[in-house]
């Protein structure tokens, strides 16, 4: 069920809400396709298919607006599901949304709504790859169309066909939701438990065994904290990206090297400590991306912004390194005065410094035998790469944010299916 357009300000997505203004009214049939049997006898009209039969406009009637908008909340439809598809709907819906308070506020007023039907049978049935196994005319309809998409041969925006939304929408509120949430607690245990780790084992003593260990607090609540990190994690055993293995991975060497004392004293297990807190926090990410108070993806946008500026960042990267090479070169008689360019590793970092602006080209002059070629070629880096050509970049980031920010409905749609589809259908 979603709101008429005469309420259409109402609606998040209003670019997505747009297709359902292209489904038509019609008796609901009385047996659609299933999934599978869509697949097979439309293998090329597929989306074709969804937008044009597989969503139907079967009522359209008046409802109190405190009921469906509280219903509704932030989304602009509200599902629900039925093993029949000859049912009195304008009855069903009114069942759905409840009676209206006795006591009033205010004004009441009604609203239209349009109740649809989604034709295509068993729709959002357990999918193979979900938590419960399919059988062959049960096969739900996110998972063929999350395959597609991550095989390259679906736009996103697919994932805003009516049909597609009231299945993500079914399957979000009625198990995925609760489900991401519990997620969510693990995975804040984790979080934590790991953070808590890296505070408390600043002052730990590296040559102390594990019983030593055990006999301080301190020493406890490392172990301790280790232990809560295993179980935080234990639920996140399907590796879908390099992250999730990264993260897999350096939990499992910190905890063996921690607790059987390997190579505390070395630098290793720092590093892994260090690059662990940050994947962590990339990893935040797959949970804020379907919330809508959170629903900023950061690591959703920083591969769009870095797929747009991948090669304009080579330039920037060639340029750079063309100028580390040239002040190496001009101050090799230097070296002792002028450290930061001894080596080429130095120069490429003083490069990075001055294109962050922050270049002192004051100590330039002072006991170099090129004072006037160094000044010169360090203006001309300061004005080419720091102001235009890092102004520049910042131009296409902007650019690029903006169009993630525009189809932000459409990928919080894909998030939700993708969180769907993983979990699977509880019934």
């Amino acid at each position: 069920m979603a709101d008429d357009d005469s309420v259409s300000p109402l609606l998040s997505h209003q670019r997505e809400d747009a297709l359902w203004d292209r489904v038509e009214a019609a008796p609901p049939i009385k047996s659609g396709p299933t999934v599978a049997a869509l697949l097979a006898e439309h293998p090329a009209d597929v989306l074709r298919t969804l937008q044009k039969s597989g969503v139907q406009k079967v009522a359209e009637f008046q409802v109190e607006d405190k009921l469906v908008l509280s219903k509704i909340g932030d989304d602009s439809i509200v599902t629900m599901g039925s093993d029949r598809p000859d049912i009195d709907f304008k009855a069903a819906w009114r069942r759905e949304l409840g009676e209206p308070a006795v006591t009033q506020t205010g004004w009441s007023s009604t609203i239209p709504v349009c109740a649809y039907v989604v034709s295509i049978r068993n729709a959002a049935a357990a999918d193979k790859d979900g938590l419960l196994q399919a059988t062959a005319d049960k096969d739900g309809l996110l998972q063929p169309l999350l395959k597609r998409w991550q095989a390259g041969g679906l736009s996103y925006a697919a994932f805003a066909l009516p049909a597609v939304q009231a299945v993500i929408d079914w399957k979000w509120n009625r198990f995925c939701k609760r489900l991401l949430l519990w997620e969510l607690a693990f995975f804040l245990l984790w979080l934590f438990s790991f953070f808590a780790f890296t505070v408390v084992f600043q002052d730990e003593d590296i040559h102390a065994s594990l019983r030593q260990l055990l006999s301080s607090a301190c020493g406890r609540l490392t172990v301790a904290c280790n232990i809560l990190a295993l179980v935080g994690m234990a639920p996140f055993v399907v590796i879908e990206n390099v992250n999730d293995l990264a993260t897999y991975i350096i939990q499992i060497a910190v905890v063996v090297m921690h607790l059987g004392r390997l190579s505390i004293s070395s630098d290793w297990l720092s590093i892994l400590a260090s690059a662990q807190c940050i994947l962590l926090l990339f990893r935040l990410q797959y949970f804020s991306r379907v919330f809508r108070a959170t629903r900023f993806a950061f690591l959703d946008s920083l591969k769009e912004v870095i797929h747009d500026v991948k090669w304009y960042l080579v330039f920037l990267l060639l340029i750079m390194g063309g100028f580390a090479t040239s002040f190496h070169i001009l101050y090799r008689r230097d070296q002792e005065e002028h450290d930061n360019f001894s080596t080429i590793g130095k120069s490429i970092m003083t490069m990075v410094t001055w294109s962050a602006g922050n270049a002192d080209l004051n100590p330039l002059y002072e006991k170099a035998h090129n004072p006037v070629a160094g000044s010169v070629l360090a203006c001309l880096f300061v004005f080419v790469l720091a102001t235009v050509l890092m102004n520049l970049l910042i131009s296409i980031m902007t650019n690029t944010l903006d169009k993630v920010t525009e189809n932000e409905g459409l990928r919080m749609l894909l998030s939700k299916a993708e969180a769907s589809g993983e979990a699977g259908p509880l019934g």
